[in-house]
């Protein structure tokens, strides 16, 4: 309706508006501000993405609105801070991509599963408090998030998607719980100054360039039940000083530890073919 309106600085919704429809403002680029109104119980996909002056977005209800769609408030990089209601129980992926100024999110309780690219290139973000409800961490959902230095990830956490961690080259340490089975692919990729991480018993499998260019990682102790570790998992490891392969790994994939130029001691299990 208002998409592509370069010169809208400011609008009034009308009370009665149940859904904002998918792209209503998108790429309304003198919007500084917009208050959502009691009766809005969707927000659809690219809303509010592109809005580049976006500072403030006010819920008038904190009880009403359910659904956030897709690439809803993307590229609004002028965006500091929004508190979503918590009665929000779904919110698409890369809802928040490439809002580079915003520091602070509440993520609700109902939500489940925390869709892929939700806060990719969010560059200003320190910390993030994952929910208990929380069951699945989809692909890239922090991707470049380079001032993150530490999350705790809840128990009821079961699937961490690759690269979810990609590039963010403040984060320093991270909890995984046991209710992870496999360290994805990329997960880690280019988190220098990771310097510490327990991998839980639970896991039996660590993908390809999970570690890649973990530069500052010295240590690392994989567990017993992992049955294979992908190719290049620690490729450019430069800090990497020793490690062993657990016994039921047979199989060494190319490119493992090149770049390692620090590795002094590999201990390789008997049964390697």
């Amino acid at each position: 309706t208002f998409h592509h309106c370069i010169n809208l600085e400011r609008i009034y919704l009308n009370c009665s508006i149940n859904v904002i429809k998918a792209g209503t403002f998108c790429d309304c680029k003198s919007l500084t501000e917009i208050i959502i109104p009691y009766s809005v119980e969707s927000i659809e996909s690219c809303a509010f993405s592109e809005c580049s002056s976006l500072k403030r977005v006010v819920f008038l209800s904190q009880d009403n609105l359910e659904k956030i769609g897709y690439s809803a408030f993307s590229e609004c990089s002028s965006l500091t801070e929004i508190n979503i209601p918590q009665s929000v129980k779904n919110i698409g992926s890369s809802v928040f991509s490439g809002c580079t100024l915003l520091s602070n999110i509440f993520i609700p309780p109902l939500i489940t599963e925390i869709e892929k690219s939700f806060f990719e290139k969010c560059k200003n973000i320190i910390y993030v408090l994952i929910p208990k409800t929380v069951q699945k961490i989809k692909e890239s959902v922090f991707s470049e998030c380079i001032l993150l230095e530490k999350i705790n990830i809840p128990n009821s956490v079961t699937e961490i998607g690759g690269y979810a961690f990609n590039e963010c080259k403040s984060l320093k340490q991270i909890f995984i719980p046991s209710s992870v089975t496999v360290i994805s692919w990329g997960l880690f990729y280019q988190c220098s100054s990771l310097t510490q991480i327990d991998i839980p018993y639970s896991v039996t499998s660590i993908e390809e360039r999970a570690f890649y260019q973990c530069t500052s990682l010295e240590n690392i102790i994989i567990p017993e039940l992992v049955n294979s570790i992908g190719s290049c998992a620690f490729s450019n490891c430069k800090s990497l000083i020793q490690i062993r392969i657990p016994p039921q790994v047979s199989v060494i994939e190319g490119y493992l530890f090149d770049g390692c130029e620090k590795l002094e001691k590999i201990i390789l299990p008997s049964k390697l073919n």
